[in-house]
């Protein structure tokens, strides 16, 4: 699954390339398991300074989940890429991260039933109001 993975993000990096929009550098890192101890935690983006790249840094676990899931997950970091790009680094929300997310690939997020992101249509439509803002 780590070649589909690795393939699946590159093809989403490669989709907004094609359509003209610029990101900052991204460094794509599997995580520790440790580092996600939630059974919802799958991947975060990491804005560390200005002149250094960006690391989507994902969980060991999210290469055993359908498509559809690992889709959501990622196109929702790359979203937070594209707020880190613009200058924003804490001031958007997780709502408008999905919003973004939707406005890049055409594709909304959707909320399932363990409240973790997916591309498959399922039971939430907006994120739920008791995670994370």
């Amino acid at each position: 699954m780590r070649k589909n993975f690795r393939e699946l993000v590159l093809k989403d990096f490669k989709y907004l390339e094609d359509k003209g929009i610029e990101l900052l550098d991204v460094i794509v890192v599997e995580g520790d398991i440790k580092d996600f101890p939630h059974d919802r935690d799958f991947a975060m983006s990491i804005y560390v300074s200005e002149d250094k790249p960006i690391i989507l840094k994902y969980s060991p676990k999210l290469l055993h989940e359908d498509y559809g899931t690992i889709w959501g997950i990622i196109r929702h970091e790359i979203a937070h890429i594209w707020f880190f790009t613009q200058g924003d680094i804490i001031d958007h929300t997780e709502r408008q991260t999905d919003r973004k997310a939707e406005e890049l690939f055409g594709t909304p997020i959707f909320y399932d039933s363990k409240y973790v992101q997916t591309i498959y249509p399922s039971k939430y439509t907006i994120r739920p109001h008791h995670l994370p803002k």
